[in-house]
């Protein structure tokens, strides 16, 4: 991230998005295994602390949605 003009502390590094099909499929993501090993990493390397945020991408453009209209955080999917 860039720094902010005022001066102060940046308020992100690192963000990671993780885009489902829908809340469930997120919710359900977060209890695997690979989820269970990846979460204390995380943790643990973020040393000055990490959120971890759930936000659902509304589509107002009168397009039908597409899959992936769920992210943990961030604007674009993971690998896009």
């Amino acid at each position: 991230m860039w720094p902010k003009e005022d001066g102060s502390s940046t308020p992100a590094y690192r963000l990671l998005d993780l885009w489902f099909a829908d809340y469930d499929a997120a919710s359900a993501a977060v209890t695997t295994d690979e989820a269970g090993a990846f979460f204390p990493s995380v943790f643990t390397l973020g040393s000055g602390g990490v959120r971890i945020v759930f936000a659902e991408v509304e589509d107002t453009s009168g397009a039908p949605a597409a899959a992936g209209n769920l992210e943990a955080s961030g604007s674009a999917p993971a690998g896009g």
